[in-house]
């Protein structure tokens, strides 16, 4: 939401860099929670 509202009310420059650093960001994100996600939905193992 903020970089929406940084790129356009407030006019900052999106350049290529910006372009192609974005969506890496967001895919690393996802990446890394996946297996976090998947931990939380498995069912707890009994203690031995």
């Amino acid at each position: 939401m903020i970089f929406l509202v940084a790129v356009f009310a407030f006019g900052e420059e999106f350049g290529r860099a910006r372009m192609i650093a974005f969506p890496m960001i967001w895919a690393a994100l996802v990446i890394y929670s996946i297996p976090l996600i998947r931990q939380l939905r498995s069912p707890a193992k009994p203690a031995p």
